[in-house]
């Protein structure tokens, strides 16, 4: 029990490093320390057992980055995660609100065949329920050019593409009970001033979104307008 706790661990902060590579390169440890509420010494130690395992490149007070082997097994912990928040939504019937959570849990205890079985039986979907997209069994992911939806100039017509933060499930239902979701077309009507609050149009309706919500929210603008 000891040791399959110890794999849950190591693949927690290969795939935390992953998502945080994408906006600091390397990762510092206080980051990783923050990300998993923990004291920056417990990530020191984790961050010389990967090192030992060939899973990073770390050297101390210089931040850490995944290597090639540690930046496979990071997505495949991300493919089986978004596999299991789609499949939960999809066939049995949860909320996207309510899949994160089940989804830390079980990415780490299902087989790459029950992974592959379950990509086969969703019809090898390239997006999870919050839009962001699901890696290949090779590590390919779709990408896409996309900005927050503050970014976006007024009048302008945009398609949510995928929401950032989809561990909050409070943020999730909030979005949902305004019509914000992957696939949602919407524009921008008005910003209140000193970085007030949103007003969009959503089809026939115009709804208020908070700055630090809209900030959540990645659309691809819409060509032509």
């Amino acid at each position: 029990m000891i040791k399959q706790l110890d794999q849950q661990a190591v693949e927690d902060y290969l795939r935390t490093i992953y998502e945080l590579a994408k906006t600091e390169r390397p990762v510092s440890t206080s980051r990783l320390a923050a990300a998993h509420q923990v004291q920056p010494s417990s990530v020191t130690q984790m961050m010389k057992r990967l090192y030992e395992q060939e899973l990073v490149h770390y050297t101390k007070h210089h931040g850490v980055t995944l290597t090639a082997a540690g930046r496979m097994r990071a997505l495949e912990m991300l493919r089986r995660h978004r596999l299991v928040e789609l499949y939960l939504v999809n066939e049995l019937g949860f909320g996207w609100d309510e899949v994160h959570d089940e989804a830390d849990r079980l990415e780490h205890v299902i087989s790459e065949a029950l992974a592959e079985r379950i990509a086969a039986v969703l019809g090898r979907p390239d997006f999870d329920p919050h839009g962001q997209p699901i890696p290949s069994k090779d590590g390919v992911m779709v990408s896409l050019e996309t900005r927050p939806l503050t970014a976006l100039v007024e009048g302008r017509r945009a398609t949510v593409a995928w929401i950032g933060d989809d561990s909050n499930g409070e943020l999730l239902g909030y979005l949902a009970d305004l019509g914000i979701k992957p696939g949602t077309e919407l524009s921008v009507m008005a910003r209140a001033p000193f970085d007030g609050p949103l007003t969009i149009q959503i089809s026939e309706e115009q709804k208020i979104v908070g700055q630090k919500a809209a900030a959540t929210v990645f659309i691809q603008e819409q060509k032509g307008d």
